[in-house]
């Protein structure tokens, strides 16, 4: 993205209340759902787009040549159609890549608007826009 200049988009994914509702049905119920959520993700995005599983019950989606405003309306497609086929909802942080800044930043700044969405409650997506000299938070 840096050296092309295309855009490049980062979302954080998490299940909403993934922990409590695993240890009131198991162990077997959160794989079960953790397996049902990713094969939702795959079939629901690009084959350019690169899907993982980062920790417990979140998941990371990178999306090349995807603006900040492309992401957000995935994201909300795909918060739309995980109520219909996956037993969770989830909430998310976006943002966009910057040319020249860290990977560490732009994971930070992910990080950050999804700290923000899960803060806000369920079935939030929040985009974290901006840089070193500050940042906004978007709500949706």
């Amino acid at each position: 993205a840096g050296r092309y200049h295309f855009p490049l988009s980062l979302c954080f994914l998490d299940l909403d209340s993934f922990a409590s509702l695993n240890e009131q049905f198991g162990r077997q119920w959160g794989d079960d759902l953790l397996k049902q959520f990713s094969n939702f993700l795959r079939g629901n995005t690009r084959a350019s787009d690169m899907i993982a599983r980062s920790e417990n019950d979140t998941f990371c989606i990178m999306l090349p040549h995807t603006d900040l405003v492309r992401s957000e309306k995935f994201l909300a497609r795909l918060l739309t159609q995980a109520q219909g086929k996956v037993d969770m909802s989830f909430s998310a942080g976006i943002t966009s890549y910057h040319a020249g800044e860290a990977r560490s930043e732009f994971v930070s700044r992910t990080q950050l608007a999804l700290d923000q969405a899960k803060r806000e409650g369920k079935k939030r997506i929040c985009c974290m826009v901006g840089g070193r000299d500050g940042h906004t938070v978007l709500s949706f």
